[in-house]
């Protein structure tokens, strides 16, 4: 197994320790066999995308708030790769939520889900998804 996913599963076995929350009730939350769920703990298993995400969710964790601890905002400006993807967006893509008045939390923010976002009109990606 990768470094990188050696890490994700890692932080995931943390987050369950300190929710204790044990893998065989994640894994009746997911509707998962505990076995194959404890592989993919151990490393035994390679996790599926679909799987972390699933974990996530089975423990009222957003994914969104999963990567943003195993990536937390760096001060470095990032790779070129990460420049170029920006300027075709046009800025942070997905663009922010908008903040709802008063404080309150928009609807959008509260359903899982939400529609995805295209990209804005004047990327070139718009003309590419928009054929599709």
């Amino acid at each position: 197994m990768e470094t990188e996913t050696r890490r994700l599963v890692a932080l995931l076995k943390l987050i369950l320790a300190v929710l204790d929350i044990s893998r065989k009730e994640v894994a009746r939350r997911m509707k998962m066999n505990p076995s194959y769920l404890g592989k993919v703990l151990s490393g035994v298993s390679r996790p599926r995308l679909d799987h972390v995400i699933g974990i996530c969710l089975a423990i009222d964790l957003e994914p969104a708030e999963f990567f943003h601890l195993a990536y937390p905002q760096r001060s470095q400006p990032g790779s070129h790769v990460l420049k170029q993807i920006r300027e075709l967006f046009g800025g942070p893509y997905p663009p922010p939520e908008p903040e709802a008045p008063d404080g309150a939390i928009a609807e959008e923010q509260t359903s899982r889900s939400a529609p995805p976002v295209s990209p804005p009109p004047s990327s070139p990606l718009f003309r590419l998804t928009s054929t599709q």
